[in-house]
């Protein structure tokens, strides 16, 4: 039996027979331990009817405290968790996008009606809301719809929390939070209804753990919570687009941000193309010759990609989205 299905078997098994907690204790050579006290509270926050988060008493090592991180479950959302007790172990169960089972919610619209075929970071992605890295399933409640620029931004939480773990000695805990368009009544969408699970803003936020001095590490009261490490806050994220939409890029009029992203250019350069004075070009090579002269005679090292832009600009024509 993989270590995936028992982890699914073991919350069946909890849930029927209403235990406060049942985890796997040890790695090759494990036992199954089962709690039955008075439950205690778990979590607190706001939810909207369905996205309760149930959790999991997981262990997967003997010298440090049981993981308790959401039991994540396919069909439905999650406004928020609080994953603590993450350790390196626990982490190699982590899933992929592309192991789930059919779409999670709000993304199965992104299949049947948005074309997601573009070659940047303005692509929809399924986004892990607890990373892969750390232990976050394929379950649809643990993905959400948006652009990859989001899902990379969200690295800045991720990357290091996943860092500090690698020891297999350290621990940490990871917190987010998530707001959704609300699915009004809209003009434009199938059933003139805007999609479901499609997050307005996410917050996610991560911590260190301190083993205490003269403690082994196998129990959760042996470590102290060092507080927030970072909080990254991502709001005004996109409601779903419509199918009657295109996604056109106006190289004239874009800002900064947006030519970086969506040309794959390094912020100078796309700080010159943003900063073309007078008349603006109109054709590929009239960008490629401005953006030349722009930085004619700069110091350090001149830009070596003028073919590599000229080539995604010609993608971008190809696919009917490039606009002067």
């Amino acid at each position: 039996m993989s270590v995936i299905v028992h982890r699914g078997l073991l919350a069946g098994l909890r849930r029927w027979f209403r235990l406060t907690s049942l985890f796997r204790d040890g790695a090759t050579n494990f036992e199954v331990v089962a709690t039955l006290n008075p439950a205690a509270q778990i979590a607190t926050g706001d939810h909207d009817a369905g996205t309760e988060t149930d959790y999991l008493h997981w262990r997967t090592d003997r010298a440090l405290p049981p993981v308790k991180a959401p039991d994540f479950q396919d069909g439905i959302l999650t406004s928020g968790f609080r994953a603590e007790y993450l350790n390196e172990k626990f982490a190699g169960l982590g899933q992929y996008a592309g192991q789930r089972t059919g779409e999670p919610i709000g993304f199965q619209y992104i299949v049947d009606h948005i074309p997601n075929n573009d070659n940047d970071s303005e692509r929809w992605s399924r986004t892990h809301l607890l990373a892969r890295e750390l232990g976050g399933s394929a379950k649809h409640q643990n993905l959400v719809p948006a652009r990859q620029y989001v899902n990379m931004a969200m690295r800045r939480t991720e990357a290091p929390a996943a860092a500090h773990i690698e020891s297999g000695q350290d621990i940490v805990w990871y917190d987010v939070r998530v707001q959704y368009h609300d699915p009004r009544p809209e003009t434009g969408y199938p059933g003139n209804q805007l999609p479901r699970g499609f997050p307005a803003s996410i917050t996610v936020s991560w911590g260190r753990y301190e083993l205490l001095p003269g403690k082994r590490g196998e129990k959760r009261k042996h470590w102290r919570d060092l507080g927030t490490a970072d909080t990254l806050p991502l709001t005004d994220l996109e409601e779903p687009p419509k199918p009657t939409d295109t996604n056109p890029f106006n190289i004239n009029k874009e800002t900064v941000e947006r030519i970086q992203r969506v040309l794959f250019v390094i912020p100078s350069v796309a700080e010159d193309i943003h900063g073309f004075t007078g008349v603006k070009p109109q054709t590929i090579d009239q960008v490629i010759e401005r953006l030349k002269a722009a930085r004619e005679g700069r110091p350090g090292h001149p830009f070596a990609g003028y073919e590599r832009l000229r080539k995604r600009l010609q993608e971008l024509k190809k696919e009917k989205r490039l606009l002067f």
